[in-house]
């Protein structure tokens, strides 16, 4: 539904610009929208016109093995929904971890050559990373965003979900 929701707003946008000839709408929510995703900075390469699509991190995911799913996921978070996803994806394919406890497991963001790291990344690795050079930003005990949200496709064909315990998602099922 909020994908729907997104693609109709970018849509109504577009047509609006062209319509009026204008960068802007008038209505003060839609403008609040538009600066979620658009610059109104006009030197920005992200400046709202008509014909641009908006920044967008967005990456729901639907992983396939032998060209079936077994692995649906996506979250909210502006930029760090990226990582956040496949900081995820990677704990579950290549380490072979349970999806809910991927989805607890401590993550970081590289935000434009400074890493952001839950506190609960443990202090050794926090020095070992200085000492290699990176910037750091040690942020609060757990990420308020991403808040990855997953189902899982186990062998023998049973679903798991999995929800985020950095926000208030919650994994049912009939």
């Amino acid at each position: 539904m909020n994908d729907e929701i997104k693609r109709q707003t970018k849509y109504w946008l577009d047509k609006r610009a062209k319509a009026r000839k204008r960068e802007t709408a008038a209505n003060e929510e839609v403008t609040k929208c538009m600066e979620r995703f658009f610059s109104l900075d006009p030197e920005s390469p992200n400046v709202l016109a008509a014909n641009k699509r908006p920044l967008s991190s967005m990456s729901p995911t639907l992983v396939l093995k032998d060209g079936k799913p077994v692995l649906a996921l996506g979250a909210p978070g502006t930029t760090r929904i990226i990582t956040g996803v496949m900081q995820v994806i990677s704990k579950v394919i290549d380490h072979g971890m349970d999806i809910q406890d991927a989805i607890n497991a401590v993550r970081m963001h590289d935000d434009f050559g400074t890493l952001i790291l839950e506190k609960r990344v443990p202090d050794s690795v926090i020095a070992e990373l200085e000492a290699m050079g990176h910037k750091m930003n040690v942020g609060e005990e757990w990420f308020t965003f991403p808040c990855v949200q997953a189902c899982e496709r186990k062998a023998d064909g049973t679903l798991k979900g999995a929800a985020d315990p950095r926000r208030d998602g919650k994994a049912m099922g009939y």
